[in-house]
């Protein structure tokens, strides 16, 4: 199961999100003050809609639905949509314990998942490994190796690869 844990105060508009299609579960944490907000059809989403307005207060109810949410579904994978990178210590700690948890940029690198779909489909050659995948990926969209890890997860997450130990196996375009 794929869960992703959207910081709507953070992001903005759901729109803003990477491709949804591709979680079975969506939390949407929305701030005190978003009362209008777009809630995509056909996907389950639950709403945590925060009450009170405090520094941080949206940012620890994610760490704590992720917590539970782990203890409730300890197979899943997790993404974080957030540009806060506050976030990204709870991933490393949460990958130390051996789950699969990620942040992933709003609207940004959905863009940059575009290009590296359009580029890995029109490459004679496709990287083999994930290391060469990371830097084929950061020479190719001029991003840094963190950004293209960003873009790598988001492609596993939608099915365009799939890891088998350090080796890399394609399915775009399906």
């Amino acid at each position: 199961m794929k869960i992703a844990l959207i910081d709507l105060e953070n992001v903005g508009r759901i729109e803003r999100t990477p491709s949804l299609a591709s979680f079975q579960k969506l939390v949407v944490v929305a701030g005190a003050h978003q009362k209008k907000f777009d809630i995509p059809a056909g996907l389950s989403v639950d709403l945590l809609q925060i009450k009170k307005t405090a520094k941080n207060n949206a940012d620890f109810h994610i760490a704590l639905r992720l917590g539970e949410l782990a203890q409730r579904y300890p197979k899943a994978s997790f993404a974080i949509i957030s540009s806060d990178k506050g976030f990204d210590g709870i991933c490393d700690h949460m990958r130390a314990l051996g789950r699969s948890v990620s942040r992933l940029e709003p609207i940004r690198e959905a863009t940059l998942l575009t290009q590296a779909e359009l580029r890995l489909q029109r490459a004679a050659a496709k990287p083999r490994t994930r290391k060469r995948l990371l830097n084929w990926l950061a020479s190719q969209l001029a991003i840094s190796v963190e950004t293209a890890k960003n873009v790598l997860t988001q492609l596993l997450c939608r099915g365009d690869i799939a890891l088998s130990g350090d080796a890399v196996h394609y399915h775009l375009g399906k």
